[in-house]
């Protein structure tokens, strides 16, 4: 059986959906400058120094990766991210 294109973006759609569901602040990607050279440095950085503490040990379900993300999101000092701005 071949897979239409719709049944490989349904998952990404339910996705999409719970997480503006449960994040209302949450941006679109549609709503997100995809190129926006004020944006993606800070971006990409703070996301690197995430996702090295987030990934440090194997997460075990959803419950996890939401608590490990706050927790390193809470944990990085504010200096930090206002170096990465600086730069």
């Amino acid at each position: 059986m071949t897979r239409t294109c719709s049944s490989r973006i349904a998952p990404q759609l339910t996705a999409l959906a719970t997480l503006q569901q449960e994040t209302p602040e949450f941006n679109a990607p549609d709503l997100w400058p995809p190129n926006s050279p004020d944006l993606n440095p800070v971006d990409y950085r703070v996301w690197g120094l995430m996702q090295d503490r987030v990934y440090k040990t194997a997460v075990r379900d959803t419950a996890d990766f939401k608590r490990r993300l706050i927790e390193t999101w809470s944990g990085i000092p504010q200096t930090v991210i206002d170096e990465v701005i600086d730069e």
